[in-house]
């Protein structure tokens, strides 16, 4: 449906809309490319929760070493 450059060309918005007005196309329009940037956004949030998810095992991991570290040396 998009083209290369991310455009809907303009009869494609005319078959989406069943119409020749503008407005209708303008709408069908707006409506694309508002549902793209929510399938982004949602797979940023997606990316962002897995990587933050990686970043507490790790910080968990080095907590673990440390108090390892201690127990050792008190000893």
């Amino acid at each position: 449906m998009a083209a290369d450059n991310g455009f809907v060309n303009l009869e494609q918005l005319r078959l989406l809309a069943n119409s020749d007005l503008l407005k209708d196309q303008l709408l069908v329009y707006c409506d694309l490319k508002t549902q793209r940037e929510v399938l982004f956004a949602t797979e940023i949030n997606h990316l962002t929760r897995q990587e933050l998810k990686g970043l507490q095992k790790d910080d968990m991991i080095r907590v673990m070493e440390m108090r390892l570290a201690a127990l050792q040396l008190h000893h």
